[in-house]
């Protein structure tokens, strides 16, 4: 493989020493945006965003809720800002504590969901790469993220910053509400600091193994990924970089709901599935009996992750990408998300998906962003 011709490989390995190098900063940040009272005031928290940034909001939910006790929602842009802030009672709604995700802070629906809930009673926070961007403006309070350097790419490192950033948000919250010790809240966020040192180790364990079943899997007209728990919001992040990295039809799927639907797909040797097997995972009986109805009609079939279903892949001569470091479930995503991350950049490497469609007409309208950026937004004038 040319990694020097793939943004998306440069990104994915730079991404653990630059999160390194801005942790003491988000921590900061995500202790200073809100105030005490601001913090008391939460009753409920909604994380809203789109693409990656949904992602990441969904891979963070049960996290937040661990450390917050707070009950959280997860909701598209679109659905939170046109649906949800409209048709919630007003008390809640004031009650509510709103965080808003994107990049560029400027992307229409996101910023049309702030405006929303901010004219129903709610108080927002916009996490951003974009002091002056709209979403900032608009939003009550704004936590802005530290730009990098790195490649332009389908993403990988805003994912995981964005995660993160939620992860250590749902700590403070937590602390200053004293569902944790100060000690205790200490101790999550060098345990969270570690596990940005072992991003780098999954990474440079499953490059190779990542790039061979690339090239295995990319006869695959379909790609289905399939996660637990926090895991969905991986799978979710997986199928979108196929999408977006090598042009191909790809899905996520619940672990549950795969054997409701996907089971009865009609051509199985077409589709490439990825399975996500967190490490000490509340869902291992269902992971492993599921992984058994899976043997008998997937042709391409990878185990992302750790647990005893890595060692019944393996022993049954299956493939496996393994990521077994010691990580508590609801955290797991910021590890698990990086061999499939190099599994999408190694196949967009040899399909010539992302290199190729850059410049491709057909996508032209997206090239500055216009398809998500220039919609008109309800609420506001512009």
């Amino acid at each position: 493989m040319n990694s020097e011709r793939n943004p998306m490989y440069q990104q994915i390995i730079g991404t653990s020493i630059y999160l390194s190098s801005i942790f003491e900063e988000l921590e900061n940040s995500t202790r200073s945006v809100l105030s005490t009272p601001e913090i008391y005031n939460v009753r409920r928290i909604v994380l809203i965003g789109s693409g990656d940034s949904f992602f990441a909001a969904k891979a963070a939910e049960f996290s937040i809720m661990k450390h917050s006790k707070l009950p959280v929602e997860v909701r598209t842009s679109l659905d939170g800002g046109r649906y949800h802030s409209l048709l919630s009672n007003r008390r809640d709604i004031e009650n509510t504590l709103v965080i808003a995700l994107s990049n560029s802070g400027m992307t229409s629906r996101t910023c049309e969901a702030v405006i929303m809930y901010k004219q129903s009673g709610a108080n927002t926070l916009a996490i951003t790469q974009n002091a002056s961007s709209l979403l900032a403006k608009e939003s009550n309070n704004s936590l802005i993220l530290p730009s990098s350097e790195l490649p332009t790419a389908p993403n990988f490192c805003s994912f995981i910053c964005s995660f993160l950033v939620l992860v250590l948000f749902g700590l403070r919250i937590g602390e200053v509400r004293m569902k944790e010790t100060m000690d205790k809240t200490g101790e999550r966020r060098k345990e969270l600091l570690k596990h940005i040192d072992d991003l780098s180790l999954v990474i440079n364990k499953t490059i190779l193994p990542a790039h061979e079943l690339a090239k295995k899997c990319r006869k695959s007209k379909y790609f289905e990924f399939i996660g637990p728990g926090s895991n969905l919001a991986t799978a979710e992040y997986g199928a979108a970089k196929i999408l977006e990295a090598v042009g191909r039809h790809a899905t996520a799927r619940d672990l549950e709901e795969w054997i409701h639907l996907n089971y009865f797909d009609s051509s199985p040797e077409e589709i490439s599935t990825i399975l996500l097997s967190p490490n000490k995972s509340r869902s291992e009986s269902r992971l492993q009996e599921i992984y058994v109805f899976m043997r008998k009609i997937r042709k391409n079939l990878v185990v992302v992750g750790g647990g005893p279903l890595i060692k019944l892949a393996e022993d049954n001569n299956g493939d496996t990408l393994r990521c077994e470091i010691d990580i508590c479930e609801t955290w797991s995503p910021m590890l698990l998300s990086a061999p499939i991350a190099l599994f999408a950049a190694y196949l967009s490497e040899i399909e010539g998906g992302f290199l190729e469609r850059a410049n491709n007409s057909l996508w032209e309208d997206s090239l500055d962003a216009g398809t998500v950026q220039k919609s008109k937004i309800m609420g506001l004038d512009i």
